[in-house]
Parts: C-alpha cells; sequence; structure tokens
C-alpha cells in the first residue's frame, strides 16, 4: 500500500513537472545549479531534473530518499546524468 501511495504521488508529480517545469526553482547549490538542475519534494523523497530547451524535453535525473546526502550523491554521479 505505502509503494502504490508513493508511486501514485511520484505520477502526480511528475506531471506538474511536465506541466510547468520551471515552476521549481533551481537546487540551492551553486555547482549543481549552474547546470541546470531542480527538484522536487515527492514524500520523503527528491526528485531531481534539468529542462533541455533546445529538444524541448525534461530529463529526470535520479530520485533519492531526503536522508540521504543528496547533494554529494548527484555531484558524484554527475557524469552518468547529464
Amino acid at each position: 500500500m505505502a509503494a502504490e501511495n508513493l508511486f501514485s504521488e511520484l505520477y502526480e508529480k511528475i506531471n506538474e513537472v511536465l506541466d510547468n517545469p520551471y515552476k521549481r526553482a533551481l537546487v540551492q547549490d551553486k555547482y549543481l545549479a549552474s547546470l541546470g538542475i531542480r527538484s522536487i519534494n515527492v514524500k520523503n523523497y527528491f526528485l531531481y531534473y534539468t529542462i533541455d530547451e533546445k529538444q524541448n524535453i525534461i530529463n529526470f535525473l535520479r530520485f533519492l530518499h531526503q536522508l540521504r546526502d543528496r547533494i554529494t550523491i548527484l555531484k558524484g554521479s554527475i557524469d552518468e546524468i547529464i
């Protein structure tokens, strides 16, 4: 049941991003913000994404629990996700 609720909210948040990707601010970390990374909260998780204006697409990068060291994880996997 909890997984279904999480998936349902994730689906809602993805659609929210698709409807208005610029609604969420860039992340606070200066380096990640310079790469155009934004996030949206989904229960106890954060969904990270970028906007590719040239191709008119949204790239969903990572889905990380709030208790993880999210900034370090994102910075450590930049080559894989960007």
